[in-house]
């Protein structure tokens, strides 16, 4: 597959607007890390090495209408380099990203590409190099009436470029359908219905179908809360039998969001959600994900403003691999402060704490990073 073509793509998207002088907002980022465990290894099962990361990325952005339509388009691009003060020649790497758009009143098309590169495992590992191509589209019908549905459909495509790791090469393709009853234009039931489709290129024996049903009530609680719940269930049934393996899987899971804003200056996200995720470690074919998540943040005044996040993840693998079944906790804690020097010039510093524990024992880290970022805008 040429994948020059996809850069093309968003250029050529672009430059009509470049042409029609509409409004293009050019921007340049420096960031400086310093991390003390690029490998995410604990010092009793590898070699634990720490560096300074050097990320210097230009991107382009623009957000307009069509002419004489009401349907919004935005399309934007990055492309950077990070330079690692640890064993360069082994670990600095190159990555880019571009997404394309359109929203109108009902329908909405959307196209983003990731080309970025996976962290070495250790020194003596070399880094994977990975593109991602996801490609959507969705129409809903207006949530005034009290009667309204949505359809959507996703492709995801993956290509790792490593030949040792192309038999995660794979692509899901995702169609679903909602129905919503309305009792206001915020406060709305649904019901939904996903078809999911997933093909290894060189691993066909992984290649599986699923189903997934949920019900849910999105509610605008008051005029500063607005939540949203619902209860899901998935079915998967993969293609090739493997044994000792789970191989028709399914799950009762969940998504819950409340956004509660008590001022204009603060907002408070929390975030939970319990689904099934794909694996190929061992006999697992897939991973219990449960996830929560709290996001703070506050506008102190005009110049500066602070945001949290707090997060805790746990991951169950549903076969033994040695004697036990693998599981994994993941605990982040990242605060950062911002600054506004000017409309142009952006400044921000912030910390990162991360702790794996995993009763393998092997798999646990502790990870701490800090870092400061300017961001210029032109």
């Amino acid at each position: 597959m040429n994948y020059f073509r996809y850069i093309c793509l968003l250029v050529g998207l672009l430059c009509p607007a470049l042409w029609a002088g509409q409004p293009v907002r050019w921007f340049a980022t420096e960031e400086v890390t310093y991390d003390d465990n690029i490998y995410l290894k604990d010092k009793k099962y590898g070699e634990k090495k720490d560096s300074i990361i050097n990320s210097v990325h230009l991107g382009v952005e623009y957000q307009g209408k069509l002419p004489q339509k009401a349907t919004q388009f935005h399309a934007g691009a990055t492309v950077g380099g990070n330079l690692y003060t640890e064993n360069p020649s082994h670990n600095n790497y190159v990555d880019a990203a571009g997404n394309i758009g359109l929203q109108g009143e009902k329908l909405a098309l959307e196209e983003s590409i990731l080309y970025t590169s996976e962290p070495a495992d250790s020194s003596l590992t070399a880094r994977t190099k990975r593109l991602n191509n996801t490609v959507s589209v969705s129409y809903q019908t207006s949530h005034k009436r009290k009667i309204s549905f949505g359809v959507s459909l996703q492709d995801l495509f993956d290509r790792y470029f490593a030949r040792d790791m192309k038999y995660l090469n794979r692509n899901r393709v995702n169609a679903a359908a909602q129905l919503f009853y309305n009792f206001t234009p915020r406060t709305y039931a649904f019901v939904e219905y996903m078809f999911s489709d997933i093909v290894y290129q060189g691993n066909q024996e992984n290649n599986s179908i699923s189903h997934s049903a949920a019900l849910g009530l999105t509610k605008k609680l008051s005029g500063k809360v607005t939540g949203t719940a619902k209860i899901t269930y998935d079915a998967r049934r993969y293609s090739h039998k493997i044994p000792h393996a789970d191989n028709e899987p399914d799950l009762v899971g969940y998504y819950a969001e409340i956004l509660w804003k008590p001022t204009s200056r603060d907002l408070i996200s929390l975030s939970g959600e319990r689904s099934m995720e794909e694996t190929l470690y061992g006999t697992n074919r897939y991973f219990i994900d449960t996830f929560i998540s709290v996001y703070m943040r506050h506008q102190l005044n005009a110049k500066w403003a602070g945001s949290m996040v707090v997060g805790w993840e746990d991951l169950r693998y549903t076969k033994a691999v040695t004697t036990h079944k693998r599981h994994d906790s993941l605990y982040t804690v990242r605060p950062s402060l911002e600054y506004n020097f000017k409309q142009w010039l952006i400044g921000s510093v912030w910390y990162q704490y991360r702790i794996r524990s995993s009763n393998e024992k092997w798999p646990d880290y502790v990870s701490n990073k800090i870092g400061c970022n300017l961001k210029v805008i032109f």
